[in-house]
């Protein structure tokens, strides 16, 4: 089967407290029918008799509150296209068939267990039931007798279904049952229906997925609108009697950022820059403003890293994805990659960890090489491509590719990069066949690269689908693996919307990626001169070093240079190099060194940091741009953690403007709302927790 691949936008507008995290597949347990029990629903909107094609009954108690999106509902709508609308409202529903995709206000706070065209089977009914004790109550609706419009095709699938949606009081759970469901003698072919919940738009929503040929226990979750399977079905691939969905909320906190992914290579060339990129969301209640996410690093010999990045503005509900400032492993071995939010009112989701294998010269998109999982198409030729970062030129010797089946034919292309994309096609293979799990490919000639590439591996069948393998990546990063059909032919498609998979693939180069080995990078305070460390281990058509300082870790300048000890730039034994900086920045002093290569190349250590203790009050703060047009940007160069209030007045000394600012030790970046300020010259003052005066500056509005 072919996996369709739409185009949408990953991001919730506002807070949605159904997540895929808390929904369960629950497998097959117990059906009940409702048989002549509770209330059968027989009523319309409009007060007419309820049909069973389109419409809407008219409105339904629930029995109890329910609580969804906030709100809590005691009545709801059915409607006979498989769902639900919580509330009473009696307007008629567009898109009814499907109620996800429809961004008709009235389309919104809905329930669907098998959402699309349906009709009366012969012997259609609606019931509805509220069971229990106060506080425990259950709402039961059950939908039966119903099959999939037959258009007069012969593409109809079923004889007849049944389900239901059962509320849970007190829990807010939402749970979907399905009965017995009955195949009509069609050929087989998936029909699509939409399984899940949804608040005020697609993006806000949580459906169940599945392929037509899988079972039904092997459902999963995704949040958003679907963009590759939906919930898929056929006549030869019955739900059990009893099948289960459950679908919790997530307990609601003002304050709780998860940290919901860490993404780098599962294998990460030695001595080239490493890319580390998460995506956090803030599912808590109140919005947050500069807000700190930290990558932390430990590795061999005693490495460790820590970058800092601050999100400016971080809504209620919204998803970002970070992307830290790179880091140089110069080692091989395990590095140790953590990715964490500060404590907040649930701290089980506050970080994330990887341990990624660094090796000489060895890339892989894969952190764990015995995945299963195989894609590929069953009606035609595809590409499959991941991408490499590579900002310097060398040369690719070997490619694995991973399969979960034997016997497929392939192809292995390399292709440039252009704006993140695959370009230009620099090699192909000649067919491959497939064996089970590795598939090594020592390519005839080293095949040169200049900068970024691709790895594409190509199905060459039309209808045999060759299974290459794949690990699940959701939230999917963009801009990273991409695909087109038939292959070799239009553009290629990011796959980052479907939140679905990267493709498995190593790569080996040719040589080591720096003309130096850099065995160490250390500084250290003496008296009032920062005095600078390194140690290279071997040097190979090196030029030197150039020093570069920064006050606040992001944004470098040059400040020296020192060429290499080596009249010819190389050498295979160890050379010891210092630089005194001798006017530090009277703040925490970041510094790098820019290595030079003979031939223009250029490459970056990792990052050090030496403290300044002798900050005065005209360094603690920095102003930025100044004067201004629109908001301004404050630089608070704190020794320790602390949480600071920053207070703008005017002339007068009369109070413009308040902000909070929770500060970690070093430089911390506040945005200054002063954008609808007067002209004029304003004052800010930073106090203390003990609302003591650390430090005053200026600024002028224009």
């Amino acid at each position: 089967l072919l996996l369709l691949i739409l185009v949408s936008h990953f991001s919730n507008a506002q807070f949605f407290n159904y997540l895929k995290a808390n929904a369960l597949n629950q497998g097959d347990l117990t059906y009940t029918d409702l048989g002549t029990t509770g209330t059968k629903i027989t009523t319309n909107f409009g007060g007419f008799p309820m049909s069973y094609d389109n419409d809407n009954s008219a409105a339904q108690p629930i029995g109890f509150s329910f609580l969804f999106g906030g709100i809590n509902y005691t009545q709801f709508v059915l409607n006979s296209d498989g769902f639900i609308k919580l509330g009473n409202d009696t307007v008629a529903l567009n898109q009814s068939t499907d109620v996800l995709s429809s961004t008709s206000p009235t389309a919104s706070n809905v329930i669907y267990a098998f959402n699309l065209n349906l009709e009366d089977a012969g012997f259609a009914e609606y019931r509805r039931i509220t069971t229990g004790t106060a506080g425990s109550r259950i709402c039961t609706i059950q939908f039966k007798g119903i099959k999939d419009y037959d258009n007069g095709g012969g593409t109809a699938q079923f004889a007849s279904v049944e389900f239901q949606i059962k509320l849970y009081e007190g829990t807010n759970h939402i749970v979907f049952v399905f009965g017995t469901w009955t195949g009509n003698l069609n050929p087989s072919a998936f029909i699509s229906s939409n399984c899940g919940v949804k608040g005020n738009s697609p993006a806000n929503s949580l459906n169940a997925t599945k392929a037509s040929a899988t079972v039904f226990p092997s459902a999963t979750f995704i949040e958003g609108a679907y963009t590759g399977n939906r919930f898929n079905t056929r006549n030869n691939n019955l739900p059990v009697p009893g099948f289960t969905l459950r679908l919790v909320p997530v307990v609601t906190f003002a304050n709780n950022i998860t940290v919901q992914s860490l993404y780098t290579y599962g294998k990460q060339p030695r001595n080239l820059d490493d890319n580390v990129s998460s995506y956090v969301r803030n599912i808590g209640t109140n919005d947050k403003y500069n807000f700190p996410v930290t990558l932390s690093v430990t590795g061999p010999t005693g490495f460790t890293y820590t970058n800092i990045q601050y999100i400016d503005t971080f809504k209620s509900g919204a998803t970002k994805l970070i992307f830290f400032r790179p880091f140089t492993p110069t080692s091989n071995g395990t590095y140790n990659l953590n990715v964490s939010v500060q404590a907040d009112d649930d701290n089980t989701n506050n970080t994330k960890t990887l341990a990624q294998a660094v090796l000489s010269t060895t890339y892989s998109t894969a952190y764990d090489t015995s995945g299963l999982l195989g894609v590929g198409s069953g009606s035609n030729t595809i590409d499959l491509a991941a991408k490499f970062i590579c900002p310097t030129a060398n040369n690719i010797n070997i490619v694995t590719a991973y399969f979960s089946a034997a016997g497929r034919d392939f192809l292995i292309k390399v292709m440039s990069s252009d704006a993140d994309t695959p370009k230009t096609l620099l090699y192909t293979s000649p067919v491959q066949t497939s064996i089970l799990g590795a598939n090594v490919f020592n390519l005839p000639a080293s095949i040169p690269v200049t900068k970024d590439f691709f790895i594409v591996i190509t199905q060459v069948s039309q209808v045999q689908n060759f299974s290459c393998r794949y690990e699940v990546e959701d939230p999917m990063r963009p801009k990273s693996f991409y695909f087109r059909s038939p292959e070799g032919t239009g553009a290629f498609n990011d796959f980052a919307p479907a939140n679905f998979f990267r493709i498995m693939v190593d790569v080996r180069m040719s040589s080591t990626f720096l003309p130096i080995k850099l065995s160490s990078f250390t500084g250290q305070k003496v008296g009032k001169i920062n005095k600078l460390n390194w140690v290279t281990e071997s040097e190979n058509n090196n030029l030197g070093f150039e020093i570069q300082r920064s006050i606040d870790g992001k944004e470098f300048s040059k400040i020296g240079f020192v060429e290499s000890k080596s009249n010819s730039g190389t050498s295979s034994t160890s050379l010891t190099y210092t630089y005194n900086d001798e006017q530090p920045l009277k703040a925490n002093n970041y510094y790098r060194l820019r290595q030079l290569d003979k031939d223009g190349k250029e490459y970056f250590s990792n990052i050090i940091t030496i403290k300044n203790t002798e900050i005065d009050r005209t360094e603690f703060v920095k102003l930025y741009p100044n004067p201004t047009l629109e908001n301004i940007n404050a630089i608070i160069n704190s020794f320790s953690t602390e949480t600071y209030t920053i207070v703008t007045t005017d002339l007068v000394g009369k109070i413009i403007n308040q902000q909070t600012l929770h500060a970690f030790e070093g430089a911390n970046k506040i945005t200054l709302n002063s954008s609808t300020f007067a002209p004029g010259t304003y004052f800010v003052k930073i106090l203390s927790s003990t609302n003591e005066e650390v430090a005053t500056t200026k600024f002028i509005k224009l």
